[in-house]
């Protein structure tokens, strides 16, 4: 604390005569705060980038408002340029400035619970104009981060540990007799977890002195009531109240049974006045509710609270969005942006691929509308998770425990053991909160609970308390589960179909934005088209064409492409008679066929997707390009065809099999590249998940920019793994790559050498193939945009072309 704060008299006054000297004696200290500073100089230093936290106590209230003005209006302009979290930010600002001008954060820890709403921290404290690097890539955290400044005291992301965090520096700060105290930042949101009131328990228990300073931006727990709300919070935080209520309380305690009884009794029927009584029966003094953005309330409110050696509550209620209309109000829309137009609130750019969230959402309504035993659950997040849809139509199907992993878990567990389907949607990095009831509660029941795990992988801008990198390494070690991961919008479509006839715990992951696989359905699209001029401009310039029978049969994918979100029904009228690869040699083309008519259509990509003969007609080989072309565009046609397979795909993921996209030992087997040296090193790129994305971009670079033909595999499901494919892979192949957005150890890489290792001591394989993974490695992944962390990790497509060209030659 700054400012020694004195006590008033001790001596007993009438309730009307005590009323009005605890007013005027706040009022005297309001004026007693207004000292002269010249607003222009703090705020000048702080837009100089300078830490001004040590001067904000001498800073008059008039000056504390346009500090608070001034941050609120930066971390807009930042925001909308970055994104963030916004709303709970911007309620907040006044809050973190009162706490600055009472406190010195470098003597007094500040813990904000998940630290989101802590930017206008970050700003007091020299960075400033470091803060336009907000959530980029090597630059300013969305969180608290030590890292960062010695002034951000811990680590946050997750929700509902500040308690715990302070009830353990309030005990080392005892033991050491420093006599400043922890002070806890935490929004009602948080107060919703386990983990809070266990911390409670203990620091009610001890009488810990820690101040807790409750950010209520939905008045979800209790609102002021009326005008005497407001005085009995002035008089609860007065030192004379708490002065007095002491004495009262030993008086009290030395009456005769009976008077202690009634005295006792007056006493908790005067705290039922207050929202308090929760907080009161912990053992933890509650002041409240205060208006949060009155920068004047909450400065002399701590001031008052400031001096107490035991633990207190101060309610504190803000508006999500202060500051910016748009914002203000709407709740979750505004949580957590993507950049935006500030003059109106409109994202400023929105991919036309749809979302693995918005997939999962729209799929698993249309079931529930078809199998009443489907349930949805959610922690806090309905819109996040994609449920929302399933909230707003079949409510009564539909559960937000609000921030409780664990008992989302095992109620849902419970549900399962009644009959019912339920679907967990969490994020990867929430799930990890529930891991025991997982194993407890679910898996050794054995029950079919469905977790539908969104973000998972790198999630980018959040950081390394978000990153979903560690759902592979420990979901794979517990026995009873199904793990499986869709590579597209389609195949998350029919793996959520699936999962409604699976009658034990299944897992499915899916990453956050797009899948990497539709974003590459467009390069293949490209090549494919390139290949297509080529051949046309070729033709004309020679004054010849080819029949388009001849040219090969439909490959126009731009609606699958760019959508990739039909329906099972409408995906899986496949042709029966579908084979999974051509193994037919390609044809050539008439040379006489070039004196035909000149106006016949050349194009290579004329049919549609819808074609019912898509699939069964062979592939020709096209005039207007060399030999070397065809082949690789016929490589093209192979993996594309088999990547639209929903039916080929349906028969392996029930199954719980791979499949093979591209085989290379069977498509070039005649080809020009086995008559090289290099052609005896067989490679086989394996992909899990968003992995495959990754994998068919690096296969696209191998093939056109360096004229190798790899094989290319999705292993669809990793627990359990398709033993027969592997082994015949292990076998058939010298060099495997094995990508997956997760981390390297325990991940699909290392369950894959296992295997190899088992079969190598079985004796089922003379010698184990090189096999290198492309996972991530023993590191925490910081915040930045997606491709640019995979740049810095080395696992972007170029770099895995790198590794695999120096390990191929």
């Amino acid at each position: 604390m700054r400012q020694s704060i004195s006590t008033t008299s001790n001596t007993a006054l009438p309730i009307d005569t005590l009323v009005d000297t605890l007013t005027d004696n706040l009022d005297m200290q309001i004026d007693t705060a207004k000292q002269v500073a010249t607003p222009c100089s703090i705020t000048q230093k702080l837009l100089n980038n300078e830490d001004i936290h040590h001067l904000l106590p001498h800073a008059s209230i008039a000056e504390l408002k346009s500090i608070a003005e001034l941050i609120r209006h930066r971390i807009l302009e930042v925001v909308s340029k970055n994104g963030g979290h916004l709303s709970s930010t911007l309620g907040a600002v006044e809050l973190i400035v009162g706490m600055h001008s009472v406190f010195d954060c470098s003597l007094h820890p500040f813990i904000y619970d998940v630290s989101h709403q802590a930017y206008a921290h970050k700003l007091l404290t020299g960075r400033y104009k470091a803060f336009e690097s907000l959530r980029q890539i090597d630059g300013i955290s969305g969180f608290i981060a030590p890292y960062e400044s010695s002034l951000d005291y811990f680590i946050a992301g997750h929700s509902s540990t500040s308690l715990s965090l302070a009830v353990g520096a309030a005990k080392a700060k005892k033991l050491r007799n420093d006599p400043h105290k922890p002070i806890v930042m935490i929004g009602d949101g948080s107060m919703s977890a386990g983990l809070v009131y266990e911390a409670l328990n203990e620091l009610g228990d001890l009488k810990l002195p820690v101040i807790i300073i409750l950010n209520d931006n939905e008045m979800s727990i209790a609102k002021p009531i009326g005008a005497i709300s407001k005085i009995l919070s002035k008089t609860i935080a007065s030192p004379l109240y708490q002065s007095m209520k002491e004495k009262v309380k030993k008086i009290v305690d030395k009456m005769p049974n009976g008077t202690t009884f009634i005295a006792k009794r007056f006493e908790e029927s005067f705290k039922l006045i207050t929202p308090g009584l929760l907080f009161e029966e912990f053992g933890i003094d509650y002041i409240g509710p205060i208006d949060g953005n009155n920068i004047e309330e909450v400065v002399t409110t701590l001031k008052n609270v400031a001096y107490l050696n035991r633990p207190v509550l101060l309610h504190c209620q803000t508006i999500k969005g202060k500051g910016y209309q748009i914002a203000e109000g709407k709740y979750e829309k505004w949580h957590g942006v993507a950049p935006f137009d500030l003059n109106t609130g409109q994202a400023i750019a929105k991919s036309a691929i749809k979302s693995p969230t918005a997939v999962f959402s729209d799929t698993l309504l249309s079931m529930a509308q078809l199998n009443e035993k489907i349930v949805g659950v959610t922690a806090a997040m309905p819109s996040g998770t994609g449920l929302d849809k399933l909230m707003d139509i079949m409510p009564e199907r539909f559960f937000d425990v609000a921030i409780a992993e664990q008992h989302a878990v095992t109620s849902m567990a419970a549900m399962a053991k009644e009959g019912f389907k339920p679907y967990i949607a969490i994020y990867s990095t929430f799930l990890q909160r529930a891991f025991d009831q997982i194993v407890h509660d679910t898996c050794i029941m054995n029950l079919p609970v469905v977790f539908c795990i969104d973000r998972a992988g790198i999630v980018g801008e959040d950081g390394e308390t978000h990153q979903g990198l560690l759902d592979i390494a420990y979901l794979q070690s517990i026995p009873n589960i199904t793990l499986i991961a869709p590579r597209d919008n389609s195949t998350l479509s029919l793996q959520l179909e699936y999962s409604q006839y699976v009658t034990s715990p299944l897992a499915i992951r899916y990453p956050r934005g797009q899948f990497m696989l539709e974003k590459c359905y467009m390069r293949l699209d490209s090549i494919i088209k390139d290949y297509d001029t080529k051949a046309r401009q070729n033709i004309e310039s020679n004054n010849c064409y080819v029949e388009r029978s001849e040219i090969s049969q439909s490959l126009d994918s731009n609606k699958h492409i760019t959508e990739s979100t039909k329906s099972t029904k409408e995906t899986t009228q496949t042709d029966s008679k579908t084979t999974a690869c051509h193994t037919e040699p390609l044809g050539e083309v008439s040379n006489t066929e070039s004196k035909k008519d000149s106006n016949k259509d050349f194009s290579l990509l004329s049919k549609t997707q819808n074609d019912k003969n898509l699939e069964s007609q062979p592939f020709g080989r096209v005039q207007g390009i060399g030999v070397q072309d065809n082949e690789n565009l016929e490589s093209c046609r192979i993996v594309l065809q088999n990547l639209h397979n929903t039916q080929n795909y349906n028969t392996h993921l029930k199954a719980h099999k791979a499949q093979m996209l591209y085989d290379s030992l069977v498509h070039t087997k005649d080809s020009i590249q086995h008559n090289t040296e290099s052609s005896r090193k067989k490679i086989l790129l394996i992909g899990y998940g968003n992995g495959v994305g990754r994998m068919l971009d690096v296969w696209l670079s191998l093939l056109i920019e360096h004229n190798i033909h790899a094989s290319l595999l999705d292993i669809i499901s990793l627990k359990p793994l398709d033993t027969d494919m592997l082994t015949m892979c292990l076998r058939d192949y010298t060099h495997i790559f094995v990508m997956s957005d997760s981390y390297k150890l325990n991940g699909v890489g290392a369950c894959i050498m296992q295997f190899a290792f088992s079969e190598l001591e079985r004796g089922n394989l003379a010698q184990i193939p090189k096999i290198i993974s492309f996972e991530i490695e023993d590191i925490f992944v910081k915040h930045g945009n997606t491709q640019k962390i995979e740049k810095q990790l080395n696992i972007d497509t170029e770099s895995l072309v790198s590794k695999i060209l120096e390990s191929y030659f």
